[in-house]
């Protein structure tokens, strides 16, 4: 049974819900959305399929189970474009490494391996930390420098079985470790400049940001470090050169400059297909690795609208330049992009979900989660971790 029209707020309940929905108390509105304790929706056993739920809302704490058999019945109802995309608030985060700790530095990227071990690249002390599920450091390997095992601004990591792949992009290189600690060895890159975003893909290929370089968005190299061609044509001619008094001047009128519409964040969908997010545009684009266009989808979403507010507020109060970028990180789970987005560090960290139609499927509000830079998601997709480079931490949000 699909919803029908909540009484109060015009939002899709279940029919056999809307007097209980409204008398019950549990109602009240958000950006929008009509949003309902998920408790006082399995007490009553109605009909598992509103547009919005809770976890834990109010102190009403909800059975996993109870709360993955409603979860399920929504993304049913909800993947059939009935009731559009469902936003699931999560409460409760825990710290798995704190900052007073000073484990970490800034952590840039993170992945869940075999073992449900927590992979975070450190970026600032140049380091790879693994973490086991308790929080405590399992290994560590990698330190400052060029030479074998040395890293030099490691952007990106990637595991695929016994091997953990790091891109050291200050030495335009790929390297390979053992998830034993073995250093095994490195590839250089050819062409490879990393002026922007980039992504590894498991199998080490891997899609870099070029700024509209070489009439392409994207650039790809195979995993011996060979350019393999690029995809996507830049939004805006390129610059030849980088004006800050104009860039300046164009957002104090309202206008996001030319530079920053050719910045995109990659993500390897497969071996064979790469997202593409146009991070001044709100566009997400997905394409076959031969360049050939597959879907296409707008983020319009409220959030997306305070992101742009907040690009021209920052920008306005302070003299240097911070880009338009509506996603702070991105990855493939389960055939799903996740998009963390890239909201002001007051704002809980919100994750939308878009499938392989290009169709935004969910939205989920961590409501104890701020200032978030990158994420990984559990093997099971059971849990949330989320990297804080401002407070150089990572916390976790369990999401059944």
């Amino acid at each position: 049974m699909c919803p029908d029209t909540c009484h109060l707020c015009t939002q899709v309940v279940p029919t056999a819900a809307s007097q209980a929905h409204a008398a019950d108390g549990a109602h009240f509105q958000k950006e929008g959305h009509c949003i309902v304790t998920l408790a006082t929706f399995v007490e009553r056993s109605l009909p598992m399929s509103w547009g919005v739920i809770t976890p834990q809302l109010m102190g009403r704490s909800v059975r996993p189970l109870a709360q993955m058999a409603a979860l399920s019945a929504l993304l049913a109802c909800g993947e059939s474009g009935s009731v559009g995309p469902i936003r699931l608030i999560v409460a409760g985060a825990q710290t798995l490494i704190s900052t007073e700790s000073e484990l970490l530095a800034h952590p840039t990227d993170l992945l869940v391996g075999s073992h449900g071990r927590l992979y975070v690249l450190d970026g600032r002390n140049s380091q790879v930390v693994v973490i086991d599920s308790a929080g405590s450091v399992y290994r560590q390997f990698g330190r400052p420098g060029a030479g074998p095992g040395e890293f030099n601004r490691p952007m990106a990591i990637a595991v695929q079985q016994d091997t953990v792949i790091v891109l050291d992009s200050g030495n335009g290189r790929i390297q390979r470790w053992r998830t034993s600690g073995e250093f095994v060895g490195v590839q250089q890159l050819e062409g490879f400049t990393g002026s922007g975003p980039v992504a590894l893909h498991p199998s080490g290929w891997l899609a870099g940001s070029t700024l509209g370089a070489g009439n392409v968005l994207v650039t790809i190299l195979d995993p011996y470090g060979k350019p393999q061609g690029g995809l996507r044509t830049p939004v805006v001619p390129p610059l030849a050169m980088v004006d800050f008094d104009e860039m300046k001047r164009q957002i104090t009128n309202g206008e996001v400059p030319a530079f920053f519409r050719n910045v995109v964040l990659p993500v390897w969908h497969n071996e064979s297909e790469i997202w593409v997010l146009l991070q001044a545009e709100g566009l997400v684009e997905r394409y076959s690795i031969a360049g050939v266009l597959l879907t296409t989808t707008q983020l319009q979403l409220p959030e997306a609208e305070l992101i742009r507010a907040d690009f021209f507020t920052q920008n306005q109060e302070s003299r240097g330049v911070t880009p338009l970028s509506y996603a702070a990180d991105a990855q493939v789970v389960k055939e799903t992009l996740w998009i963390l987005l890239n909201l002001p560090e007051d704002y809980p960290a919100v994750i939308v979900r878009i499938d392989n139609a290009g169709v935004v499927i969910g939205i989920m509000e961590f409501s104890d989660v701020h200032s978030a830079g990158t994420f990984a998601v559990g093997a099971a997709g059971e849990r949330v971790y989320f990297g804080i480079p401002s407070a150089a931490s990572i916390l976790v949000a369990n999401i059944e």
